[in-house]
């Protein structure tokens, strides 16, 4: 079986929530191929797969062998493992953040509503997280986007000003300022469908 067929596989598996075959032939191919090793480490300390026995020394020990050999979602994986099962909230700062500098979204998302929510022991920043969401959301993550809508919609007008201000520049806020204008005009005389924007 090649690493397409091999991947296909494994993902027809999960989708039919056949959980521990998926497991038992990413086990297989661990050694053979790094997106087998990342995934058979994430369900080897996941919530989500409750059939299967957590080993976290062993998630432990294969991403840090995926972070050698430069994969960004072994990074992102490494820091969720170290903030919720070895409650290490400094070092999972820090490989989020490396996962970060290449670009994985996924670990702008995750960082972004610790902050929001203040979990694991982070306090609330709501800037961070914004920072954070309209950075994947510019890489073109939709989760990214809809994160940052959905909390500068609560924001006040102060708070969520000074945000713009700072980071946009008042000129993009300003261009902003009238799409929202044309969008609330538009809901009340066409009834339009409500659309977010995305931060570019």
């Amino acid at each position: 079986m090649n690493d397409k067929s091999f991947l296909d596989e494994v993902i027809k598996l999960l989708k039919k929530d056949e959980y521990v075959e998926a497991f038992n032939l990413l086990k297989k191919y661990k050694d053979k191929n790094i997106n087998a090793k990342v995934i058979y480490a994430g369900m080897l300390f996941s919530k989500q797969f409750k059939k299967i026995k957590k080993d976290i020394p062993l998630a432990k020990k294969l991403l840090k062998e995926a972070v050698k050999e430069g994969d960004d979602e072994a990074l992102r994986l490494l820091g969720i493992l170290y903030i919720e099962e070895l409650h290490d909230t400094e070092k999972a700062i820090y490989y989020l953040e490396k996962a970060i500098g290449k670009n994985n979204t996924i670990a702008m998302v995750d960082l972004g509503s610790f902050y929001q929510l203040g979990e694991y022991g982070l306090e609330v920043n709501m800037m961070k997280a914004l920072n954070y969401y309209a950075k994947a959301c510019r890489l073109g993550y939709e989760e990214g986007c809809i994160s940052f809508n959905f909390l500068m919609s609560k924001m006040d007008k102060i708070n969520k000003y000074e945000y713009i201000k700072e980071n946009i520049g008042v000129r993009k806020y300003i261009y902003m300022g009238i799409k929202y204008i044309l969008k609330d005009l538009s809901k009340r005389i066409f009834n339009y469908q409500d659309y977010n924007i995305s931060v570019k």
